[in-house]
């Protein structure tokens, strides 16, 4: 099933139509009796449909649609240490049934499920795709399943519920969920609950998830996760030579690549979308700068003054008339809205409406559909998806968000608005602005988080029992497989700003200071660890000696559902336990971490006044 052999692709050429025999021979698949015209004529429509616009999209480089197969190099991917062939990619997903596919910004995982899509549509695995994109549901009270019918819709008439269940209990369907990580924070939940009930109670459903890395999949049992890795230099050279651009360019930007250059920026080069950025920026910076917001900046500033793709001395109109510096503001408060209110997908009403707040907010004179004529044909930043507007790729919005925050005066509300951004999804962007600014991030967000963390003084049982249950969303007990007698304490922490402050805010710390502070072993666990490794005699303590699920300490559920599985004393115990461990032994690290803040403001302090003192 596995080749440790270096993926190269997944690709499949695209062809105008799916043939007539081989739909069929899908359709016949799906567990429907021949009778069910109805049925099968929406199954019909809706893989005609799909398969028409998952095999074009837009991207920076190109303003139209085109092809994925004239564009897209599909990258390493691997199943733990083995990567996985070309060949295998398909069988290894349809074999495994439950899949993640998680990867970082801009490697091309949405790419990657419209190409799995595309795969099984024109070849006969005997397997009907649905292709499902998860940020729409951010605008929809439905249940997956509803969600799903209500697509596969067709001339008023709708897939059946009972239907669309027989034919998952058929096992010959597969359900692509792309962009886990677009769900808003207060859905995750939700439908995390609905994803893993299909996949518990129909165990022949294929089920592909995407999403940037996550730490709650570690709860996901079924699911076997697969990562992509990044370009090597041979496919990167193969992705720039398939652009449709000037050949004397190319050719200048892949000898490049064939010298130390890819070297020096690997970080950048192994990333497809910002390889055709770095590419975009070739023509006018003789040099890429290493620092990722200078990165953007560049990419940003050719965007707006680009050339056409095909006509080098070709420069297209622009409808405002701004100059850039007044453009990135407007954009940079509208990056900065659409994240905070978590609008990922926006109808022609909200983005209009969110363009003239932005306008009216800087108090310039344009007409705000001007500007997103500008924003869709001259930078190719926000793209039509049906009747809709998506950004062409999030990491825009991010660095335009982090602009935002790096020129906002207002210290009344800058802890506030840092916050907010920072709960608003988990994303680059606080990253990106301590790039731009470490001072910024350390003194109005990471201390004042600091000082709001160590306010919190909780001594009666009832308080900590509710504060562990306002963190915690699913606990999860096993034995170590590798190691006997050791038991893992799993939990993922809940959507919530009680939840982000004990796992996404610690992570984010040490992201910033792991290589400034010595840290101990036992520290960066509290840091960044929600696994706590506990031996049988601790587990012994906490569950006082009772075992879960028949003779085995084996538990997955809410911390409510194990109140239920345990005495009044083990609980008592295990909510005393994880209070320790979540909220007192913090403490220390955090006050290690804002005196190290502390210190480099003195220090800095101390430069400025023996300089002002040098007459």
């Amino acid at each position: 099933m596995i080749d440790s052999t270096t993926v190269v692709a997944i690709r499949k050429t695209v062809i105008n139509s799916i043939p007539e025999s081989l739909k069929e021979d899908i359709l016949n698949n799906v567990g429907l009796k021949w009778n069910q015209y109805t049925a099968k004529e929406l199954l019909s429509n809706y893989l005609d449909n799909r398969y028409e616009s998952l095999s074009k999209m837009k991207t920076l480089l190109y303003k139209n649609p085109v092809l994925i197969s004239d564009f897209y190099i599909p990258i390493p991917v691997k199943l733990g240490e083995y990567n996985i062939k070309e060949t295998s990619i398909v069988k290894v997903i349809l074999e495994n049934k439950k899949v993640i596919i998680s990867g970082g910004a801009g490697l091309g995982k949405s790419v990657f499920c419209k190409s799995i899509f595309l795969n099984i549509a024109t070849n006969n695995y005997g397997i009907y795709p649905i292709f499902i994109e998860l940020r729409d549901l951010n605008i929809s009270d439905q249940s997956l399943i509803e969600y799903i019918c209500n697509n596969i819709s067709y001339n008023s008439k709708k897939l059946k519920e009972s239907v669309l269940e027989r034919m998952i209990n058929a096992g010959n369907l597969i359900l692509i969920l792309d962009g886990f990580d677009e769900l808003n924070f207060n859905l995750r939940g939700k439908y995390t609950k609905e994803i893993l009930f299909l996949s518990d109670k129909y165990k022949n459903l294929k089920i592909l998830v995407s999403s940037r890395p996550d730490i709650s999949f570690k709860s996901w049992n079924n699911f076997i996760e697969i990562s992509m890795g990044g370009l090597n230099r041979k496919l990167a050279i193969k992705l720039i030579s398939k652009l449709e651009y000037d050949e004397d360019i190319k050719k200048k930007f892949i000898s490049k690549l064939r010298s130390d250059f890819y070297d020096l920026h690997e970080s950048f080069v192994i990333n497809p979308l910002l390889l055709t950025m770095m590419f975009l920026t070739f023509e006018e910076y003789a040099e890429i700068p290493n620092r990722i917001h200078l990165f953007y900046e560049h990419a940003f500033r050719t965007l707006y003054h680009r050339h056409d793709a095909l006509k080098s001395l070709f420069k297209r109109d622009s409808k405002t008339k701004l100059d850039i510096s007044e453009f990135s503001k407007i954009f940079s408060y509208f990056c900065l809205h659409t994240h905070v209110k978590q609008e990922s997908v926006l109808n022609e009403r909200n983005i209009i409406d969110i363009i003239e707040k932005s306008i009216h907010h800087y108090g310039i004179n344009i007409k705000p559909e001007d500007f997103l004529s500008d924003l869709m044909h001259n930078l190719c930043l926000i793209q039509r998806d049906g009747l809709d507007f998506v950004f062409t790729h999030r990491s825009f919005q991010e660095y335009f968000c982090a602009l935002y925050l790096l020129n906002y005066n207002n210290s009344d509300y800058r802890y506030a608005i840092f916050n907010q951004v920072a709960m608003a999804n988990e994303n680059k962007i606080i990253n990106i602005l301590y790039d731009m600014n470490p001072y910024l991030v350390e003194n109005y967000w990471i201390k004042e988080k600091i000082r709001e963390l160590l306010s919190v003084n909780i001594n009666e049982y009832e308080d900590k029992k509710n504060k562990i249950e306002r963190i915690i969303n699913i606990v999860f007990i096993k034995e170590s497989s590798s190691e006997p007698g050791k038991y893992y304490l799993m939990y993922n922490c809940k959507s919530t700003e009680d939840g982000y402050n004990n796992s996404g805010f610690n992570k984010k710390i040490w992201d910033f200071y792991y290589e400034e502070i010595s840290f101990s072993k036992r520290e960066v666990h509290y840091l960044i660890n929600s696994m706590l490794i506990l031996t049988s005699n601790e587990i012994n303590d906490i569950f006082d000696g009772c075992y879960i699920l028949d003779d085995k300490i084996e538990f997955l559920g809410t911390l409510k559902e194990l109140c239920n599985k345990l005495s009044d004393i083990a609980y008592k115990n295990l909510i005393n336990y994880l209070y320790e461990e979540l909220i007192v032994n913090s403490r220390s690290i955090l006050e290690k971490i804002s005196s190290f803040i502390d210190e480099k403001n003195t220090n800095s302090n101390r430069d400025i006044s023996e300089l002002l003192s040098q007459r």
